[in-house]
């Protein structure tokens, strides 16, 4: 990874950061990876939302616009689930889509094991899970651009709806000093800090969860919820 960035100053302060870097397209392909569950049986008309994760933040994101996008004869029930990064806290590149792929499969793993009575008590006849993981993209691109996947499966029919939102640009610097910390298992496409923690370090006043907003002047959940909106559900 060479983005010949010896010659540009890395942002030291808030004045510095904002307005740094650039909103740009997706960086990547949609294409998501199979998703191999066995079909669930449906025992109602409700639909259950299923979301792998416990970051309050991309639960209301995700609550929010399903709601909107929901047909009217649509009852939502909602269900979090945390499942485990494994230490893959910062993906790169295809691992921010295998990584998304991991959480549908653990969530599906915890709920058939702790609440497996769920879809006949509550009437459910779908059941949608719904992932939003960022990633930072390092392959054919100029400069570091940060983005996110966000996949929703539904377990009835096998279908997934994917797509990739636009990314923000950042400062290699900070991208190197994530990965200089280590990586998990020794997999350079994963490493066990996130580059958001480098920059919250090292800039007074940034948050490690949406630097994007001082950075390009629009906050990462605007990024990825106008990337939801765009998205066809497969209810």
């Amino acid at each position: 990874m060479s983005y010949h960035s010896s010659f540009e100053s890395v942002p030291k302060t808030i004045d510095e950061f904002r307005g740094s870097e650039k909103l740009v397209e997706r960086p990547c392909d949609e294409i998501f990876p199979d998703i191999e569950l066995q079909s669930w049986t449906p025992h109602g008309h409700g639909c259950l939302v299923i979301i792998p994760t416990e970051n309050e933040d991309k639960v209301k994101l995700l609550r929010a616009k399903l709601q909107q996008k929901k047909p009217s004869d649509i009852a939502l029930h909602f269900l979090c689930i945390p499942t485990s990064d494994d230490g893959y806290s910062q993906p790169f590149d295809e691992q921010g889509k295998t990584c998304a792929k991991k959480r549908i499969w653990k969530a599906s793993n915890a709920f058939m094991r702790d609440h497996s009575s769920y879809l006949e008590d509550n009437r459910i006849g779908t059941v949608l899970f719904a992932v939003i993981e960022s990633f930072f993209q390092l392959g054919n691109v100029e400069r570091p651009v940060d983005a996110a996947v966000i996949a929703v499966y539904n377990a009835m029919t096998g279908q997934t709806e994917a797509g990739v939102s636009k990314g923000v640009t950042l400062h290699p610097a900070f991208v190197e000093e994530a990965r200089s910390r280590g990586f998990v298992y020794g997999d350079q496409e994963r490493c066990s800090t996130t580059v958001g923690e480098i920059v919250a370090e090292r800039i007074e006043s940034v948050k490690k969860a949406d630097w994007h907003e001082p950075a390009c002047g629009t906050s990462r959940y605007t990024i990825v919820g106008e990337r939801i909106e765009a998205m066809n559900i497969p209810w």
